[in-house]
């Protein structure tokens, strides 16, 4: 039994697909089936009933569920130990964010900690949220800021806000002096959004159909940076979280009048180890800096 069968086995589980818990565990999908189907031959045990779309664990691979999150919490205290008994400690913080969360949110955090206490380094992992759960997991990040709800039981999680989504448009737009805008209005423009890799696509694309609107996306991004450059040139409107609404010339931010154009943003940690007090004191200064982070006018 190796101990990245048993993060496969609980990844797949606890998402309830093959699919989605190799993309959390950073695997191709049929390495994950292959370990999964060796560790239930080794076990002697069925633990998955393998339906269409989804896993279901069964009573064997439910009592199995409990043993090897225990194993795995138990790794990462061993870990946490070895870390703490270093000679020499550290005043590390490693992070994990988001692209959006990493420049609009972290950047001003680190600058008030730092001015806090100089003596603590905060190093920062900017990736996507399926690939900072795991990090998390594994004990390469200590603290990992994204979108809530977190899918496992092994994370601790608090909010951090709660944001809506505005709509950015070019300044000679029709819509651009209006001071709300539904979601159907936009039926005829033209869209700018992130590409396929950041799962923000998903939730604007999820808004835009529940309101009746299927985009024309003329422009695929891999930052809101550049998707503010396309929108301030004209090329189309986009939607954006309102922490990400800043000045910039030629472009015009107008919120939703849609209720449900909404998401949370939060941290995620591990129950299993207790905060240092330099984490503390970075979770302290981030609720102070979100508490007071509004887009500029």
């Amino acid at each position: 039994m190796e101990i990245h069968q048993l993060r496969y086995f609980c990844a797949a589980a606890e998402t309830g697909s093959f699919t989605r818990g190799a993309l959390r565990e950073r695997v191709a999908q049929p390495s994950l089936s292959q370990q999964i189907i060796k560790l239930e031959r080794e076990l002697g045990t069925k633990l998955f009933d393998r339906k269409q779309h989804r896993v279901i664990l069964t009573e064997s691979g439910q009592n199995f569920l409990r043993s090897a999150r225990a194993i795995l919490a138990k790794i990462n205290e061993s870990k946490q130990e070895l870390h703490d008994g270093a000679k020499e400690p550290k005043r590390i913080i490693t992070v994990g964010a988001t692209p959006v969360l990493a420049v609009y949110l972290l950047t001003p955090v680190i600058s008030k900690l730092k001015r806090r206490d100089p003596s603590i380094k905060v190093r920062v992992v900017e990736d996507l949220p399926w690939h900072l759960l795991p990090a998390l997991s594994d004990s390469l990040i200590d603290v990992a800021l994204v979108g809530l709800p977190v899918a496992g039981r092994e994370f601790r999680t608090g909010k951090i806000m709660r944001q809506a989504l505005v709509v950015a448009v070019p300044e000679g737009h029709p819509l651009a002096k209006r001071s709300r805008i539904r979601l159907a209005e936009l039926r005829k423009d033209s869209f700018l959004l992130m590409n396929q890799r950041f799962p923000f696509r998903d939730q604007v694309l999820n808004m835009l159909r529940g309101a009746g609107v299927e985009p024309d996306v003329a422009f695929e991004g891999s930052s809101i940076a550049n998707i503010l450059s396309m929108v301030a040139a004209g090329a189309g409107v986009s939607l954006v979280p309102e922490i990400a609404a800043a000045r910039k010339d030629r472009c015009r931010f107008i919120p939703l009048a849609d209720p449900h154009a909404r998401f949370d943003l939060g941290w995620a940690m591990l129950k299993n180890r207790l905060p240092t007090p330099e984490q503390r004191l970075f979770l302290r200064t981030l609720k102070e800096v979100s508490a007071h982070r509004l887009p500029a006018p």
